[in-house]
């Protein structure tokens, strides 16, 4: 997995993430909902959202590609699909780095609040 310069202090991130705070997080930071989420649509908003969640899961949650797949309802191989998508776009699209940076500090301090 490629690893990239974020905003400073989110490399230390210790934490796992409850799936409902991850959907409540996107859908209010995105207005995307789960069931668009976990739907077919490839209409980018929701991909990026889809990428997103697929990418913490595997990262924080150190989810299986395979469970991660279940939950989306996709083969590993579209979850390994959209986990070198991440990649790509968060080091070439300044736009979906910043959502992935949003939707991550958001998830944090709703933990710190907890």
């Amino acid at each position: 997995m490629l690893h990239y310069r974020l905003m400073k202090g989110v490399e230390d991130i210790d934490a796992q993430f409850d799936m409902t705070e991850l959907y409540e997080v996107i859908e209010n930071r995105l207005g995307i909902s789960k069931d668009q989420i976990l739907g077919k649509s490839r209409y980018r908003p929701i991909v990026d959202a889809r990428m997103v969640l697929v990418y913490i899961l595997r990262t924080y949650n150190k989810e299986t590609l395979q469970s991660i797949g279940k939950i989306i309802d996709r083969d590993h191989s579209a979850v390994i699909n959209l986990i070198k998508r991440f990649d790509d776009y968060t080091t070439t699209d300044k736009r979906f780095k910043k959502i992935y940076e949003n939707i991550l500090w958001a998830l944090v301090n709703q933990q710190k609040r907890q």
